[in-house]
């Protein structure tokens, strides 16, 4: 019997029924990855003495008749960016091979407590230096600079839309009344499910991607805007309707600069649900993009250009965002908020 070849389930339910020990389910694993990880390289850590102490005493725990957990005695390795006590977490860069924790990840916690016994850690690719090396050969330049094409189309839609939409309702209570529900269940709805219609509508292309990405954005965008409109001090529009200004001119040069701390937030979440839309859509519906080109990686098991890929679109955002709040910080300050 090969025991590398059976089932998590198999290799418990044979533990627990003692037809083979979890040190002979360790040794095996262990042969195995000495046999086959030179060629390979997925193991990057191999814990054989702590493995083998651990089979030992939960044979000898069942040999006694105690109870044993679900996964007693299945061998299992943990990527080098997850915990596990004693060991290095390196996020596989080499300078962190000191960075030895005290304690276990959650997930390790738990699958000790089903009795499942660690016997290594698994590679991880440097993201920060595949990415560099992946901007600076130009290879992901075209698929980049597609997917801000469409991520600042959907955007533009977005607030630009969501403003006016939002401003709209917010003129008329009855309607505000009726779709409020609506709004504050939106993201709740499977937009996946909506992807044969946006192909049907608009095809294979950037139509069905950008209707995708505004229709993740601008509702973020309208809540923020009739919570901006909502919290206009009273007295600005008594002052208004003293001035005899129009519901025109009170629209344009009182709600808006009033409105601003709860715009900007708008734009901000706007922005990450854009990038979210786009991306997604890009994942099915594209032959290009970064959503196509990280969803191609991971099903061609090409790790590293898939994390490098996401680690670009994560300090994009957050770079992208950095930069509306600090001139958000910036306005607030010369209007004296």
């Amino acid at each position: 019997m090969e025991l590398t070849h059976l089932s998590a389930s198999e290799l418990a339910a044979g533990v627990t029924a003692q037809k083979f020990s979890a040190v002979d389910v360790i040794e095996a694993h262990l042969a195995r990855i000495e046999a086959v990880n030179p060629s390979v390289n997925a193991v990057v850590a191999v814990l054989p003495e702590a493995a083998r102490a651990a089979a030992a005493a939960l044979d000898a725990r069942i040999a006694a008749g105690e109870p044993v957990g679900p996964l007693a005695g299945v061998p299992f390795t943990v990527k080098a960016n997850i915990d596990v006590a004693g060991q290095a977490t390196t996020w596989g860069v080499p300078a962190l091979a000191d960075a030895v924790v005290p304690l276990d990840a959650p997930v390790v916690e738990r699958m000790r407590a089903a009795d499942a016994i660690p016997i290594g850690r698994t590679n991880l690719p440097d993201m920060a230096l595949r990415l560099a090396k992946l901007l600076a050969s130009g290879k992901a330049t075209a698929d980049i600079v597609e997917t801000l094409g469409n991520v600042a189309i959907s955007l533009v839609l977005s607030v630009t839309g969501g403003f006016a939409i939002g401003a709209l309702i917010h003129g008329f209570p009855r309607l505000r009344a009726a779709i409020d529900p609506f709004l504050a269940s939106y993201y709740a709805l499977p937009f996946f499910a909506f992807y044969p219609l946006f192909i049907v509508l608009f095809g294979l292309g950037r139509g069905a991607i950008v209707a995708i990405g505004f229709l993740f954005g601008v509702v973020a965008m309208i809540i923020a805007t009739l919570n901006g409109f909502d919290r206009i001090p009273r007295v600005l529009l008594r002052t208004a309707a003293v001035h005899h200004m129009s519901p025109a001119a009170t629209a344009l040069l009182i709600k808006p600069p009033s409105a601003v701390p709860y715009l900007f937030t708008g734009i901000k979440l706007a922005i990450a649900y854009c990038f979210i839309g786009v991306i997604a859509a890009e994942f099915i519906m594209a032959s290009s993009g970064l959503g196509y080109a990280i969803s191609y990686a991971f099903n061609n098991f090409d790790n590293g250009t898939m994390y490098a890929l996401m680690l670009f679109v994560i300090v994009l955002v957050t770079i992208v965002n950095a930069l509306f709040y600090s001139y958000e910080r910036r306005l607030l300050r010369r209007w004296g908020r």
